[in-house]
């Protein structure tokens, strides 16, 4: 029999400015086995249903496309292409420096070995039904390539408010024709960010839940009281008061 204790994520509490919270659910990495997997898909499914009941928000469901490596998972992406009907755009990373070709110089002093700087941070949104964003997220949830976003919204009116925010921080032309934007963040975004930049970078995000290979686990945060929702839901969650 399972104990209470098998049962249980590490959440590692950070630290955050007033009034954005921050966690990271703890994994033992990507991709997740079973029955870890299957546990953690129960758990952020009852965190994001009670959320977006508790504070009437809706769910914007979105893959990473550099983390969505090995066949399997692009095959699930096509066996439910008309299903998700997936649209195209661009996660930003906003501590970081703006998305950018290669330049004629980091070409030439690439050394044997060396690994190019990331190009493009491509993501699909999963443009359909909220029932089917909700089976898109769980089906790529092994893989560690899931970024959900809670928001107040319409999604016109939601990806609207994003966009003039990263064309403002994007200067290749290459990069600033894409559909919509959204943010990629890590734990330290929110521990090295002021409430001021958080809020800048982050226009209509409610709760933000990322699988995150940088945070080793689930990285979530809100501006909203996300952590004494978490505490509510009891059994799942083992919670650190302190950030390592």
């Amino acid at each position: 029999m399972t104990t209470q204790k098998e049962k249980e994520f590490a959440v590692r509490v950070l630290q955050t400015p007033t009034p954005w919270s921050a966690f990271v659910i703890e994994v033992s990495g990507f991709p997740l086995p079973e029955p870890e997997c299957a546990l953690l898909e129960r758990l952020l499914g009852r965190m994001v249903e009670s959320a977006a009941k508790r504070w009437r928000l809706q769910s914007e469901v979105f893959l990473e496309l550099e983390q969505m490596k090995g066949l399997e998972c692009r095959y699930t992406v096509a066996d439910n292409g008309k299903a998700w009907l997936p649209e195209v755009g661009l996660g930003v990373w906003p501590d970081r420096d703006p998305p950018a070709p290669w330049t004629r110089e980091e070409i030439e002093n690439l050394r044997p070995g060396e690994k190019m700087r990331e190009l493009l941070c491509e993501v699909f949104r999963i443009s359909t039904s909220q029932e089917q964003r909700v089976k898109a997220r769980n089906a790529i949830l092994k893989v560690g390539a899931v970024v959900e976003i809670l928001t107040a919204d319409v999604t016109e009116e939601f990806l609207g408010r994003l966009k003039p925010v990263y064309l403002d921080f994007i200067k290749a032309r290459s990069h600033r024709c894409f559909p919509y934007y959204i943010p990629l963040l890590e734990g330290r975004a929110f521990e090295n960010m002021t409430a001021d930049q958080l809020n800048h970078w982050c226009p209509g995000i409610s709760v933000y839940v990322r699988e995150s290979f940088q945070d080793q686990g689930v990285l979530v945060a809100s501006p909203l009281p996300i952590l004494e929702l978490v505490k509510e839901l009891g059994n799942g969650f083992a919670i650190r008061s302190k950030s390592n």
